[in-house]
């Protein structure tokens, strides 16, 4: 039979158990500190945490970005499976998959997942295998990577995008490293220039396409371009068959982190520009002689945002005006008042028209000289226009017109005087017209009336001849009728007549004809 333990054994014991009692109360509250704080990162983590059944594929356990990523919630999440919302495996391929995270450990790979709403997202995958009281699991942690591949296929399409742009571009386009070595030509360059790439890449100034002419002034823009950054040039290369051509080069620095990687050269072909330059110059100081030798003088006015800012007078205006340069250039209003105050509307008229870019005749124009003498002067406006129509200045081309106005003057009095000398022997013509047709009329019935009077002194000589006959015979027989005849009253009737008759037959032939 055992022997009862002692006072000092019993409280030992206790001693031992309260010892063993704590210890098991601080390993319990550092296990539930552990489970806590495993939650908390379960839970908060930026990404899906599932833990998967390793024999039937079930997700046994998974934390809230999990389902609300896939737009689930907790309730419907808990009972799917993976094939529900896998796109590219099948049940099939899922549980062969498990089984080889299972037996390799650990496995990494991408899929793509089927949200609630059917979109599609890449879901990168980090899995590992784990065992919890004998029983296998595989934990996996879901990365959504959709946005992340969606930005670098816009950057692949970007580099893709520039690395065609620069290939492509219609313009020259080359990249110079910092120690003037080629790194890049494109397509163009070559068209242009006749070098190839491999005959460029690499090499260092002076390159090919310089002229010995301008080398020096080209080796010092590089030089410039590579100090001061950005710049914009105009240079004169020539081609490897020894054609020579103009560029605009517009280079830019390229930097990154702060350190100069390469400068970027764009090239702009503008031979025909400078070519179209050159006879516009010719073009230009063509008109300059010809203006120089048609007009006395000219002015130019100079143009901002519609308004006129600065008139300037060519030397020659002190020969026409009597004015020197510098003494319209310290009075502006001085042209104006120098204008006849009746032709001042015109005048103001003409320059309104021309700001407005509207086509504007010359105006021809009195002006009062510094001397007081008025003289005459033809104002032609030439207006100057930039490339998008915008007006930048305008000449006026000034000719002194006063010896062709007067002698237009001397002119019109002179036809003036010819006019109505020419009237007055218009109306004296007609007049001796008018006297000269009264005379024919008065000639022409005087030969009508010589005419009749002819025809009546025959016509006469025949009736008389006729009205002897007939008074003859009326008489004997008017003498012999007695005075009771009935006929008697008749008898003497036709004798009165044919007496009467015989005395104007008699008064016409006695009438001259003349």
């Amino acid at each position: 039979m055992a022997s009862k333990p002692t006072y000092e054994e019993l409280e030992q014991r206790v001693k031992e158990l309260e010892k063993e009692a704590a210890e098991r109360k601080l390993a319990e509250e550092a296990l539930r500190d552990s489970e806590e704080r495993y939650h908390t990162i379960f839970e908060q983590a930026a990404d899906s945490i599932v833990l998967i059944d390793g024999e039937t594929g079930a997700l046994v356990d998974f934390n809230e970005r999990a389902h609300d990523s896939l737009g689930f919630t907790r309730e419907e999440f808990e009972k799917l499976k993976i094939p529900d919302f896998e796109v590219i495996e099948s049940a099939e391929q899922v549980e062969k998959h498990i089984k080889k995270i299972i037996d390799q450990g650990v496995d990494t790979f991408e899929t793509k997942h089927r949200t609630k709403g059917g979109e599609i997202r890449d879901i990168q995958v980090s899995s590992r295998a784990i065992s919890i009281r004998g029983k296998n699991f595989v934990q996996s942690i879901w990365r959504d990577v959709t946005e992340l591949k969606r930005v670098e296929e816009t950057l692949r399409e970007s580099e893709e995008f520039s690395s065609s742009l620069l290939t492509n571009s219609p313009n020259p386009i080359l990249v110079i490293n910092p120690d003037s070595s080629l790194r890049y030509v494109n397509l163009s360059l070559e068209n242009l220039t006749g070098f190839s790439s491999l005959e460029l890449i690499g090499r260092k100034a002076p390159y090919p396409w310089w002229t010995e002419e301008t080398l020096e002034k080209t080796s010092r823009d590089l030089e410039e371009a590579m100090v001061k950054g950005a710049q914009m040039l105009e240079e004169l290369f020539q081609k490897k068959d020894g054609e020579r051509f103009w560029v605009e080069i517009t280079s830019s620095p390229v930097h990154k982190n702060g350190e100069l990687k390469y400068y970027l050269a764009n090239w702009m072909d503008v031979t025909e520009r400078k070519q179209a330059q050159e006879v516009m110059r010719k073009s230009e100081e063509r008109y300059r002689r010809i203006t120089e030798t048609v007009t006395d003088y000219i002015f130019t006015v100079r143009i901002e945002d519609g308004h006129p800012v600065e008139t300037v007078h060519g030397p020659a205006c002190v020969a026409v005006t009597g004015y020197a340069s510098d003494e319209f250039a310290s009075d502006p209003y001085l042209w104006i008042r120098m204008v006849y105050e009746e032709d001042r509307t015109a005048v103001e008229e003409q320059a309104k028209r021309v700001l407005l870019g509207q086509d504007v005749q010359p105006v021809e124009h009195r002006i009062l000289r510094k001397d007081g003498v008025m003289c005459w002067v033809r104002n032609t406006p030439v207006p100057n226009f930039d490339g998008l129509g915008r007006l930048l200045s305008y000449d006026g081309l000034i000719q002194d017109i006063t010896e062709r106005k007067q002698a237009d003057e001397a002119l019109f009095k002179a036809n003036e005087k010819l006019y109505n000398f020419s009237q007055e022997l218009e109306r004296k013509v007609q007049e001796r017209t008018a006297e000269l047709e009264e005379k024919s009329k008065q000639l022409v019935e005087a030969e009508r009336l010589a005419a009749v009077g002819k025809m009546a002194d025959r016509i006469a000589h025949e009736l008389r001849n006729s009205l002897i006959v007939v008074g003859g015979f009326a008489r004997r027989v008017n003498e012999k009728t007695p005075d009771d005849d009935p006929n008697k009253k008749y008898l003497r009737t036709i004798v009165g007549e044919v007496v009467v008759l015989e005395n104007k037959v008699s008064e016409i032939i006695k009438v001259d004809p003349q």
